[in-house]
């Protein structure tokens, strides 16, 4: 209620600056919040798709794709273990192999 979430000690760790954040002893910050929760079911979904078409929405690559990869690309500075969903082992080669190329 002080704003301390909006401290610049704060926002050095957790840029969000709304949820609780805890030092761990080792040195690891931990976020806590339902995002997890929410990115597992994001990831079910798009696993769901993928069992009817190469890509999220077509067997073509579209910008769902694309905005999607953005953040899967990632995934695991997140926390988050693709290994555990098959589907998503082959689909970010699929997109890398149609992303315009820069030249």
């Amino acid at each position: 209620m002080a704003g301390g979430t909006r401290d610049t000690d704060f926002l050095r760790l957790n840029q969000n600056g709304k949820v609780p954040t805890v030092r761990l002893a080792d040195g690891r910050v931990l976020c806590e919040s339902n995002r997890e929760a929410g990115g597992e079911a994001a990831l079910k979904v798009m696993v769901q798709a993928l069992l009817d078409s190469a890509f999220i929405a077509r067997d073509q690559m579209t910008v769902a794709d694309v905005a999607l990869y953005a953040y899967t690309s990632v995934a695991h500075e997140g926390g988050f273990d693709l290994k555990k969903y098959p589907l998503m082992q082959s689909w970010p080669a699929r997109c890398e192999q149609n992303l315009p190329q820069g030249g």
